[in-house]
């Protein structure tokens, strides 16, 4: 299952499948996530600038979450069935959502403060008359009152660092964005659509030309800080210190400030909890959680007892550093063992799902399930490793170890004490780099191998041998073909692939081995190859088919295109069945014969495709 699916999904599916006390709960919290994405997505529409191809994307995103909802409330489907069907559903939904995400940030910020880009875009797609203009006035007041605050913080920032040069631009630009502002109201009374293209400029020329000037103004007040490095800190200091009051409100916005960033700190260190950094690197999250709670504990402090502003700097500003060190410490260990096991993302799984387990986000069962599939899954590597040829000698024994860690893991279900995944994670993560890097040697050796031709076919007796020039079984002539850069290809002339699909299938049954791949992957492309092949098959008989009897070797050549179909399909058949049952040895074994029967199917396709393009 992809890591990038939910808790509340992966408890669902773990659920249907293992463990049927959990199904009612489970169902309720996945039906709560997925609508909840439901809402998200109808948030979002108006804020995609239409295009066909987002608007393909989002519509496919949201017949997927709608189908995921089918799915679970589908009386007709249950256990494995309905918990493929649902996991299946989700992880497309991923994947239109990502590629829409990455189709939008290549996409220009039409302005740096987020709530006016947002108007910005939904006042371009109602220009497009893509969209309601009931969007627009539910997003003004947001914008307005953030307008509003930043007005009030620029008039606080020249009175408590007098001696900053601010420049008066700034004051022009806000009021360009107020003008834009005010451009936008006059649109939603009048509807001139004059009105709407003058507020997107002054809006957008507006904000950037404020953004740009303030960041160059705020570097030079932090020259000028005497309280510290904080800015948070020296604004409050400041503050303390002012001969005049500035108003409840500008106290205690200064105030909520210094709590907000404790509140996103701690953000921070869940988020990483969540992504199982508590479990490969506990010190440092245990010392990141120490400084929370010291920085939470000085704000207390303060607040009942009340301090000169020098004094109030000496106690915040130890916590506020040790904040941003660990903030980066833990940012730069969630990238590391991102990069670190990038080549076995069923790895970055696991440690995920033991940190959402140590985080109370998934119950013990889940975690349970999920080891003891990894248990059998490593029996049955450890098993197809030492059949293998040429291993390294210490690759079957750093296989072996898993055993243990996983049994560690298994602990941690029984007694509670954080200790036994955390060791057990690392034994995993010491012998995973000489399983990754031979990992990486076996697939580019299978790179060489996979698109060369190790057998042909002779076309008179369909003996199948080593390339040669004459058969060996009824001494006709052999073709010589040259298949080393042959890709997939439909029938007739459709454009090859990038990548040859066997060798697709062929690296996901070796990425089981070290976690590079999962048997959900596994399945899911046998099911696509076999839809493919059907596709092929009936391709065949409408273009094919009435070509035959107009050249013999043309019409040889289709005759073992369809024995070769046939033979394909069924040893795909027999891969779905290994791959449903977690059978290690059973599917690379049969990935031999497949090999070579996707290559035969190429070059009888290539040559039929060739034959039809020289019949008069």
């Amino acid at each position: 299952m992809s890591s990038f699916i939910s808790p509340p999904i992966r408890q669902l599916v773990c659920a249907l499948k293992t463990y049927p006390e959990g199904v009612q709960p489970g169902t309720e919290a996945a039906v709560l996530w997925l609508t909840g994405c439901l809402d998200s997505l109808r948030l979002l529409r108006p804020l995609l600038l239409w295009s066909e191809s987002n608007q393909e994307l989002f519509h496919q995103a949201e017949l997927d979450l709608k189908e995921a909802l089918k799915v679970i409330a589908d009386r007709h489907l249950a256990g494995n069935d309905k918990a493929e069907a649902l996991a299946q559903a989700v992880i497309r939904y991923y994947g239109q959502l990502f590629q829409l995400q990455s189709e939008e940030s290549r996409r220009p910020a039409f302005s740096p403060i987020l709530s006016l880009d947002q108007l910005i875009k939904v006042a371009f797609n109602v220009i497009q008359d893509r969209c309601d203009i009931f969007e627009l006035q539910t997003r003004f007041p947001l914008a307005h009152a953030d307008i509003l605050q930043l007005r009030a913080q620029w008039t606080v920032r020249k009175t408590l660092f007098p001696e900053v040069a601010w420049p008066e631009s700034i004051d022009e630009h806000l009021r360009q964005i107020e003008g834009g502002l005010g451009a936008l109201a006059l649109y939603l009374e009048k509807g001139e659509s004059r009105l709407l293209e003058e507020a997107i400029q002054l809006l957008g020329k507006g904000s950037s030309d404020y953004a740009q000037q303030i960041l160059e103004s705020e570097a030079q007040a932090r020259e000028k800080f005497r309280f510290g490095t904080h800015d948070a800190i020296e604004c409050w200091a400041r503050l303390l210190e002012h001969p005049y009051d500035l108003g409840e409100a500008v106290t205690r916005q200064a105030w909520d400030r210094l709590f907000q960033e404790v509140d996103a700190y701690l953000n921070t260190i869940q988020m990483s909890r969540r992504g199982g950094l508590s479990i490969a690197h506990p010190e440092l999250v245990a010392a990141a959680c120490v400084v929370h709670q010291q920085a939470f504990d000085q704000l207390t402090f303060l607040a009942a007892n009340p301090l000169p502003p020098a004094e109030v700097a000496q106690l915040l500003n130890i916590p506020w550093t040790q904040m941003d060190n660990f903030r980066g410490a833990v940012r730069q260990a969630v990238a590391d063992l991102q990069a670190q096991f990038q080549a076995a993302p069923r790895m970055l799984e696991l440690v995920e799902i033991l940190g959402q387990c140590e985080a109370g986000v998934l119950p013990k069962w889940v975690l349970r399930d999920e080891v003891q599939q990894r248990l059998e899954q490593q029996q049955a590597s450890l098993q197809a490793i030492g059949e293998a040829p040429q291993v390294p000698e210490n690759i079957p024994a750093l296989l072996a170890s898993h055993e243990q860690a996983y049994e560690r893991m298994l602990l941690y279900c029984e007694d509670d004490q954080i200790s036994h995944p955390i060791e057990g994670w690392k034994m995993l993560s010491l012998t995973m780099p000489p399983l990754i890097a031979y990992e990486a040697q076996v697939r580019q050796e299978l790179s060489k191998t996979g698109k060369s031709g190790q057998q042909v076919t002779c076309v008179r007796c369909g003996q199948i041998q080593i390339p040669q020039k004459i058969c060996s079984s009824c001494g006709s002539n052999l073709p010589q073909l040259q298949i080393d850069d042959v890709h997939y290809e439909d029938l007739a002339g459709a454009e090859a692939a990038s990548t040859n699909v066997a060798d697709v299938l062929i690296d996901l049954a070796e990425g089981l081995t070290f976690g590079g791949s999962t048997w959900d992957q596994v399945c899911l492309e046998i099911v696509r190859q076999l839809e493919v092949l059907e596709k092929t098959r009936h391709r065949f008989e409408r273009d094919g088919i009435k070509m035959m009897g107009k050249e013999d070797s043309l019409d040889a050549y289709c005759h073992f295109f369809v024995v070769r179909m046939g033979q394909l399909s069924q040893a795909l058949a027999t891969l779905a069945e290994a791959a449903e049952g977690r059978q290690m040895v059973a599917l690379k074994a049969g990935l031999t014969s497949y090999r070579q029967l996707h290559q035969e199917l190429i070059e009888f396709q290539k040559r039929i495709t060739e034959g039809i393009g020289k019949l008069p």
